[in-house]
């Protein structure tokens, strides 16, 4: 026999025998099918992120209500290719097998949601690929599409409730670093509005599909970048997923990634990190489902000029807000600065004031741009060196979560910003 068809003829031993003793499927008494894909590049796709969820563990503190999109609990088994997945399934492969955010934001979802709902993630996107080779008309965009209507479908068939509130969107980092030039704002926007319109046709669901958006933190990997320019166009990217997050009501907050630890100090989260992105997720899902108030994260809502002082007031802040020096090392005016037209940072101090932040410069700062968490080493990111701040809320004090045996606040970082003052 040929090695070619003993392959195939192990692997369809092998698929009828899975068939055989059967794959774990949901519980039928559960009516309500909650689908939250992650959907982006690498990041998304959890590389180099060491798998740190149990599988068994995560199926029976759920009681089986984590599901993939075909409604059972193989997970771990993403490829680019359709049929390369299958035959990871078939053979069981997980030699690639990264830790992916929607774990710990699944986990979350089934203990603040009902006992009827399930909760259906998986992944999507391609590593190291501009938004253009994601968007809609791409293969990757396709395979999300065909993914969530495997789990919709199936659902149909039991007679289940389906909605997909939410799709969580990690990307941006191809883009900045490549210097693609495009209107990243512009580009996030007609993805919602694609998603929208491709996904609510399918499901026939009333309510918008939103955007739970984190934000990119990797400038100190684009070639030459200074960080001190008065114009650093690498900045857009992040500033757009900011502004989105604060004006746009169909996105909703996830988190800042620069005080998560990444793999090697590089341009991935590390498991920890991946697991805190997604219970932050979580929290925004939940109010989502619930009805809540937009969650928009720690947000600056106004900035004014005082003599020499430059005013950066917050909204939504979550408790009172501080300097966090223990989980981010401390960086110059805690990650603020206000960079003249020169390209001189004119800021010297920080300080707290309530609910608002004032920059005390040395000279007037009109004209200038405020900044936060414009900075960091060179080919490194994380809380330790990256570009990175010190401004975070009180929400840990209320919110908190235990992963690999500690416990870790979920308050809510300072968005990255870059703003002009007038």
């Amino acid at each position: 026999m040929g090695k070619k068809r003993l392959f195939w003829s192990l692997l369809l031993l092998t698929a009828f025998l899975q068939l055989l003793t059967g794959c774990r499927k949901a519980n039928d008494t559960h009516k309500v099918v909650v689908c939250v894909p992650v959907y982006g590049q690498s990041l998304a796709l959890g590389e180099e992120a060491s798998l740190l969820t149990n599988f068994d563990s995560l199926v029976s503190q759920s009681d089986g209500r984590i599901v993939t999109q075909r409604l059972d609990q193989q997970f771990g088994y993403f490829d680019n290719s359709p049929l390369k997945e299958w035959v990871k399934r078939m053979v069981r492969y997980d030699k690639r097998t990264f830790e992916l955010s929607v774990y710990s934001m699944a986990a979350v979802l089934t203990q603040r949601l009902g006992s009827d709902t399930l909760i259906c993630i998986f992944p999507g996107g391609r590593g190291a690929t501009a938004y253009q080779g994601i968007c809609k008309g791409t293969t990757p965009y396709q395979q999300l599409i065909d993914d969530i209507k495997e789990a919709y479908e199936s659902a149909q068939r039991k007679g289940w409730e389906f909605i997909v509130p939410a799709v969580c969107w990690m990307h941006g980092e191809s883009d900045m670093v490549d210097h693609t030039g495009i209107d990243y704002k512009a580009a996030l926007r007609q993805f919602a509005e694609n998603i929208n319109e491709d996904v609510r046709k399918m499901t026939k669901q009333s309510q918008p599909i939103r955007i739970v958006c984190y934000q990119t933190n990797q400038l100190t990997f684009v070639k030459n970048i200074d960080l001190n320019a008065f114009d650093c166009p690498e900045i857009r990217i992040p500033e757009a997923q900011r502004e989105l997050v604060r004006d746009d009501t169909l996105f909703w907050a996830s988190t800042p990634v620069y005080p998560f630890f990444f793999a090697h100090e590089g341009i991935h989260l590390n498991a920890v990190g991946q697991q805190q992105v997604g219970c932050r997720a979580a929290l925004s899902v939940v109010d989502i489902l619930h009805g809540n108030k937009r969650r928009q994260g720690l947000m600056p809502c106004s900035f004014e000029v005082e003599d020499q002082d430059v005013v950066v007031r917050f909204s939504q802040t979550q408790g009172a807000l501080l300097w966090d020096t223990v989980s981010v090392s401390v960086v110059h005016c805690y990650g603020f600065s206000v960079i003249s037209p020169e390209g001189t940072d004119i800021a010297d101090s920080a300080v707290i004031e309530d609910n608002a932040v004032r920059i005390v410069c040395r000279q007037s700062p009109v004209g200038c741009r405020v900044r936060y968490a414009v900075n960091g080493e060179p080919l490194k990111t994380g809380p330790k060196v990256g570009p990175r701040g010190n401004l975070r809320d009180s929400q840990g004090d209320m919110e908190k979560v235990t992963i690999a045996s500690n416990v870790y606040r979920l308050d809510n970082w300072c968005y990255q910003f870059d703003v002009p003052l007038e």
